[in-house]
């Protein structure tokens, strides 16, 4: 098994896996991959989790997990701009029909969008679209790798 974290990259992953746009350019990792034909592309990766219990002291506590996922959509070239926005529409839509990762979560929710200039990758203009989701996700107290 694994640390519930890594259940939600891969059930995202798995979620936007070859959308006509990015195609099979869905990686999990914080990097823009090499090589020519890398973009348009979407990284997923998670670098924020808040936790809650319920219930009062003891064993048998459950754990509410908030965990930001990160979707950054990569694009380059003339019209970066309406690419990136062709791909969030295409991340959107599928993960608002997703909104429980196929079980995983309780629910999933689109809580920021930013877009950004991406000069400093080579000569050619670039962007980058930040969709950041918020996955709830219940689970015992003390073991990360279960979901309740």
């Amino acid at each position: 098994m694994t640390h519930v974290r890594q259940q939600v990259r891969d059930a995202v992953i798995s979620s936007l896996a070859d959308l006509p746009t990015t195609g099979g350019n869905c990686h999990s990792m914080r990097t823009y991959p090499r090589g020519e034909k890398a973009d348009p592309a979407l990284l997923v990766y998670i670098l924020q989790e808040r936790s809650e219990t319920f219930g009062i002291g003891g064993p048998g506590r459950d754990l509410e997990r908030q965990i930001a996922v990160t979707i950054e959509a990569q694009a380059r070239g003339a019209g970066f701009d309406d690419t990136l926005d062709q791909i969030a529409a295409e991340v959107e839509t599928v993960m608002f029909a997703n909104r429980k990762l196929g079980g995983l979560a309780i629910d999933t929710t689109l809580v920021e969008t930013r877009l950004e200039l991406a000069t400093d990758r080579d000569d050619r203009r670039s962007g980058v679209l930040i969709l950041t989701y918020q996955v709830s996700v219940d689970g015992p107290e003390g073991n990360p790798e279960v979901v309740s």
